[in-house]
């Protein structure tokens, strides 16, 4: 019988879910809440607090236990010393701070505008993001993955307090919560189960880790279970695509080829059971932290809620090098704290060392076990790896199954790897700088709107008004753009969003040089807009609908276009035979059929003066 841990921390598995049939409940009393958009990397930390897969967690930590997790690597609860190495809190920028107040509830809504949940604000407080970048990464220096994550992030404030949240969207039967991964276990009878993380296609030598465990376990007397827990959280773009490595994972389940030719056949031949009876895959959605050591031990705590009872820790855990190449770790360092720490994890570490396919064994084994006997590994870079793959080149099934590799090889063929060799240079003058010189905040004002609704008659006549009040102010035109930067795309679905990427892009350049720009685009989908807030820092997106019924845009028609469209000359004609999704939590509605245009303007300017963004 499965000797499964208790969740981590003594509080059991927190649930902090909305019970079925009270989601419209829910909804409607957060319908009159101000808004928190939160990340989509930091979405997937909000739905695993709300499945008790971060228990005792019930939402992002207040100030107090975020810097006692810092200093000290626990935080206290009750009377107990929780072990913890990575705190969470959710980041704000400082003009949210100064329209969120500790106490209040605010709705939890995605990059898409969907309200996923709620949270209740205990604590509102400065980030010190080079304690965090010293305390959790060991060093100062920011060339780092880790470091990047929240040091190219603007905001320098945290969120603490408690969270609910809706179901989360299932994109994958793979994806399990800590409830059902835990009667899972229990159904297969298994004493142990031990976890196999990666966010990476898997070599041999890496299927060897899981083999080995399984093997140890299982000639101790155990009857184990081992789990392919792969990782499909937010990782380094670098990475390859989640739903990509998930094809090779499926593909080594599903032909049973995990172990071929390096498990230990006698063995199981002796058992009732074969090797493959006692292997699964299951999904993660947790973003990565590329924090060494430190999140081998939070990736020990996810999978102690989770019921396993070991996780194997193999070398360079949950690592990435500076960006000179130099390691941020010793090999083995994620292995030794997990005898330094101490603490008081339930799960086991069961660390493993390098492995190598060995001419002389015929198969995969230990560095440690067979390299002073002089056996000869079978090796390759990885560089010279992912070379062979975006060449098509066959690859020595010794390094890497063949079904693995053809579907690596059809990404990489299909995705050119990108220079790497690239960094955002820093040009001494910052967006803060131009901005205490200009008098004004840099803000994207992004007006979305039909065709003929007022979009580019109101951006000039509000870049009039900006401009007689001594602001840098520019217009970033839809007609104006196409003609030269996007002249290359059309009207598909593909290439409006690639054509709203562009100009968000663009928008955020101009916002760094100090400008107030106004976009002017009809921009019809909800998660291109979306995409384009994400690139900015907080309050510097100011979403405006600039609304006018359809009919009334008909009849303005300044272009002639619906008629157009009505009569089938334009294709994919938005609001005729295209979709505009309107704005479900845009800063501003502009009613122009309603309105002046004088009173628009006015309107706007009201809102810029009450936030503060001029003077």
């Amino acid at each position: 019988m499965t000797l499964m841990p208790t969740p981590h921390g003594n509080a059991g598995l927190i649930n902090r879910t909305v019970p079925a049939g009270q989601e419209a409940e829910f909804r409607q009393k957060l319908s009159t809440c101000k808004t928190y958009l939160i990340s989509d990397a930091d979405l997937s930390i909000f739905y695993r607090i709300a499945d008790g897969a971060l228990s005792p967690l019930e939402g992002p930590m207040n100030r107090e236990i975020f810097y006692e997790v810092l200093e000290s690597n626990h935080f206290s609860k009750n009377s107990d010393k929780i072990l913890w190495t990575i705190p969470i809190a959710f980041p704000v920028s400082k003009t949210e701070c100064e329209q969120f107040k500790i106490g209040e509830t605010v709705a939890v809504v995605n990059s898409k505008g969907d309200l996923v949940g709620k949270l209740e604000i205990e604590d509102i407080y400065r980030f010190d993001k080079d304690q965090y970048n010293q305390c959790v990464y060991g060093t100062p220096r920011k060339d780092h993955p880790g470091p990047r994550i929240f040091n190219d992030d603007p905001r320098e404030y945290l969120l603490g307090g408690k969270i609910m949240a809706f179901q989360p969207p299932k994109h994958s039967k793979y994806l399990l919560s800590p409830q059902e991964t835990r009667e899972l276990f229990a159904q297969k009878h298994w004493d142990r189960v031990v976890a196999f993380q990666t966010r990476n296609a898997l070599h041999r030598a890496h299927e060897y880790a899981m083999v080995y465990a399984l093997e140890t376990l299982s000639k101790q007397g155990f009857h184990t279970g081992a789990v392919l827990n792969a990782l499909v959280g937010a990782t380094k773009n670098d990475d390859v695509p989640a739903e990509i490595r998930m094809q090779t994972y499926e593909v080594l389940i599903n032909q049973q080829l995990i172990g071929q030719g390096d498990i230990d056949l006698d063995f199981w031949q002796s058992r009732d059971y074969n090797f493959y009876d006692q292997v699964l895959l299951i999904a993660l959605d947790m973003k990565m932290f590329y924090a060494g050591p430190k999140e081998a031990i939070m990736h020990a705590i996810y999978r102690q809620n989770y019921g396993f009872t070991d996780i194997i820790i193999g070398r360079k855990h949950a690592d990435a090098p500076f960006d000179d190449g130099t390691p941020a770790w010793g090999d083995f360092d994620a292995h030794e704290i997990f005898d330094t720490l101490g603490g008081d994890l339930q799960i086991k570490p069961f660390k493993v060392g390098f492995a190598a396919f060995y001419e002389e064994l015929n198969r995969v084994g230990l560095v440690s076990e067979f390299q002073s006997k002089g056996y000869h590994p079978v090796s390759i870079s990885g560089k010279a790896l992912r070379q062979k793959l975006k060449n098509s080149e066959p690859l020595d099934e010794r390094i890497m199954r063949k079904p693995v590799a053809d579907i690596l090889a059809k990404f990489y063929t299909e995705n050119p790897i990108r220079s790497k060799n690239i960094a955002w240079h820093t040009t001494g003058i910052s967006q803060q700088d131009r901005e205490k010189q200009n008098q004004h905040q840099a803000v994207v004002l992004w007006l979305t709107g039909l065709s003929g609704s007022g979009k580019s008659t109101i951006a000039t006549a509000l870049q009039a008004a900006l401009f007689e009040k001594g602001c840098q102010v520019y217009i970033l035109d839809g007609d104006n753009i196409r003609h030269g930067l996007n002249r290359d795309l059309g009207f598909s679905p593909e290439d409006r969003e690639e054509n709203i990427r562009r100009i968000g892009e663009v928008a955020r350049l101009f916002v760094d040089a100090g400008l107030i720009t106004i976009t002017s685009f009809i921009s019809p989908y909800q998660k291109d807009r979306a995409k384009a807030r994400s690139l900015l820092a907080e309050g510097d997106f100011i979403e405006i609908y600039v609304k006018a019924s359809l009919e009334t845009c008909k009849k303005r028609d300044p272009k002639g276009l619906y008629q157009k469209a009505l009569k089938g000359e334009i294709k994919e004609f938005t609001g005729i035979s295209a979709p505009y999704e309107e704005p479900k939590h845009p800063e501003l509605v502009i009613e122009t059929d309603q309105l002046t245009v004088e009173e628009c303007v006015q309107k706007i300017l009201d809102y810029l003066n009450q936030k503060n963004v001029i003077r």
